[in-house]
């Protein structure tokens, strides 16, 4: 009988169990994570770039440093901006726009524990912007200088008086700067571009032509439809358009024509005929006539306010009728009142003075009108004494008539001279 050989016994297959698959997977990620940790290394993701330049895995001061390098003198170039066919140089420090490398690398981050950001730092590239810091005010200083260069104003509307008639001023449209939208395009252009176009707009004058026809209407026609007496006290005198629509104008107030009156030079004009009701103030005197002073009495003056008469003015010119500017006359008080004058405590002359002088007929006739101008002069304690200020410009209307004179060392002729003695 044969024997029979031994065969192998096969055991059955034993399966990993689930948590051991789970662990080995778990275990293969963290190390392919740590692989993907180690390659992206410790600086700023590999493949960004800012305006082109490469700064992915380079340490945050090392890529500070490069775009300060390669960015910096970009950041200080003049911009040149174009707007209504011109062309004008913006300093960008000036204009308070500035380039911010370390918010800029900031902005670009660091390595991720993200294993997707991770696997992207490596075969991706990222784009980021420039940070760019405005100095609001700077801007808008910088943006309102353009508008001055650029900008062309249309026309005003308004009322002319000129000839003593009212006519209208018809208004137009200008072409400016749009100030709005400037500061934003020089803040975007600025490190991407040298040059900006930037946008204009149309720019409304302040009183349109409804404005105008208003104004021409209720009183620019109306003012110059007739003459406006002028009472004051006893004067009564007619003043022709000819004569107030020199001082007259109408100017712009809140998007309104209102009328404006000089009242100063209409008063100028007017002062042949208020000589009849205006006297000057008197100021108090000294006199030695008796050998020791005495006072000669102030006296109040009387004058037509200026500003009283521009508005007296105003309320007739719209008026049909009774076209009357009633102005009351003021009362001008001397500079120094006889009052005054008695706490002076001047009792005695205490020095006098004489000169002699070879006749001349021009020479009698200065001398003799700087003396009259200088006479009755009273100084006060802390003031001083000023020979040109008290006589004044040596002209013939002043009283005073050619000579010679002496002018750095020459004889010359002109007026005035020998008032120097």
């Amino acid at each position: 009988m044969s024997e029979t050989p031994d065969l192998p016994v096969r055991l059955p297959r034993t399966l990993p169990s689930p948590a051991v698959l789970a662990g080995s997977a778990v275990a293969g990620v963290v190390v392919l994570w740590g692989l993907l940790f180690v390659a992206a290394g410790g600086g700023v993701p590999h493949g960004t770039t800012v305006l082109g330049q490469d700064i992915g895995g380079l340490s945050a001061a090392d890529a500070q440093a490069k775009l300060t390098s390669t960015l910096g003198a970009k950041a200080q170039a003049p911009l040149s901006a174009a707007v209504g066919g011109t062309t004008v140089a913006v300093d960008p420090g000036k204009a308070g726009l500035t380039f911010d490398a370390a918010a800029t690398v900031a902005a670009a981050g660091s390595r991720s524990l993200n294993p997707f950001s991770l696997i992207g730092s490596l075969f991706g590239r990222s784009e980021v912007a420039p940070v760019v810091g405005a100095d609001s005010a700077k801007l808008d200083a910088a943006v309102r200088g353009l508008a001055k260069t650029v900008d062309q104003p249309g026309r005003e509307g308004g009322v002319s008086f000129a000839g003593g008639r009212a006519t209208a001023i018809e208004p137009a449209t200008g072409v400016g700067l749009d100030r709005t939208k400037a500061a934003d395009a020089l803040k975007a252009a600025f490190l991407h571009s040298s040059t900006v176009q930037l946008a204009t707009t149309t720019l409304q004058p302040t009183i349109g032509a409804d404005e105008v026809a208003r104004a021409l209407d209720t009183f620019g026609r109306p003012a110059v439809a007739g003459p406006v007496q002028l009472s004051v006290a006893t004067l009564k005198v007619p003043i022709a358009p000819s004569t107030f629509t020199r001082y007259l104008t109408m100017k712009a107030d809140q998007g309104k024509l209102v009328p404006v009156l000089d009242g100063v030079g209409l008063k100028k004009a007017l002062t042949p005929a208020l000589v009849t009701v205006e006297k000057p103030a008197i100021d108090a005197k000294f006199s030695l006539a008796s050998g020791s002073p005495s006072i000669i009495a102030s006296q109040v003056g009387s004058a037509v306010p200026a500003d009283q008469l521009a508005t007296a003015m105003l309320g007739a010119l719209p008026k049909a009728t009774d076209r009357v500017a009633v102005v009351q006359l003021a009362l001008v008080q001397p500079k120094l009142t006889t009052a005054q004058a008695n706490t002076l405590g001047i009792k005695e002359k205490v020095a006098s003075f004489t000169t002699h002088y070879p006749y001349a007929a021009y020479r009698l006739q200065n001398i003799h009108r700087a003396a009259t101008l200088i006479d009755g002069t009273v100084l006060l304690p802390g003031q001083v004494f000023s020979l040109n200020k008290i006589v004044g410009e040596r002209t013939a209307a002043n009283g005073f008539a050619i000579g010679f004179i002496i002018n750095n060392g020459k004889f010359e002729k002109d007026y005035g001279g020998g008032t120097s003695q």
